[in-house]
Order: structure tokens, then C-alpha cells, then sequence
């Protein structure tokens, strides 16, 4: 049996389509298991908050920033041994 072309399941008699991606926990998980849209999200919302923090640097303390920067990196351990693609 190939699950390849799944795109539904029976359950209880209902046919329920399967998601391409879910997000959980803050990771993009799609049916491959590749971390391409988590990835893909993560440096977006990075680039994002990076930016906007260059806005509001000069009113708040070097730890602070520092440790916004570090919250950024929140769940990225995930990506250990990853592909060369998506480092």
C-alpha cells in the first residue's frame, strides 16, 4: 500500500482531508518532514522582529535587546542536523 497520494482519511464513516502543514508548539511541520516551511517562517518573522527592534534600541538597555535577540532563537534546536539547504 502507497500512502504517497493520501489526501483523506475514514473515520467513523467521515472522510477528513489531511493537512499539507500543521504548526505546533511553534514549529511548521509539513508531510515530509523536511523543516523547509519552518524554515521559511522562521526567517521571515526574524527579519521581521529584527527590524523592528532597530526602532526601539535606543530606549531600552543592552541586556534587554540582547535578550530579545536571544528569545528569537526560541525551538531552533530542532533544526540540529538539518540539511545544508535549510542552515
Amino acid at each position: 500500500m502507497s500512502f504517497s497520494n493520501l489526501v483523506t482519511i475514514n473515520v467513523a464513516g467521515c472522510q477528513i482531508p489531511l493537512a499539507v502543514q500543521i504548526k505546533i508548539l511553534g514549529v511548521t511541520l509539513d508531510k515530509n518532514l523536511s523543516m523547509d516551511n519552518h524554515v521559511n517562517s522562521v526567517s521571515k518573522s526574524v527579519h521581521y522582529h529584527i527590524h523592528a527592534l532597530r526602532h526601539i534600541r535606543l530606549s531600552i538597555s543592552e541586556d534587554m535587546a540582547k535578550t530579545v535577540a536571544c528569545a528569537l532563537d526560541y525551538a531552533n534546536s530542532i533544526l540540529y542536523s538539518t540539511t545544508q539547504k535549510n542552515l
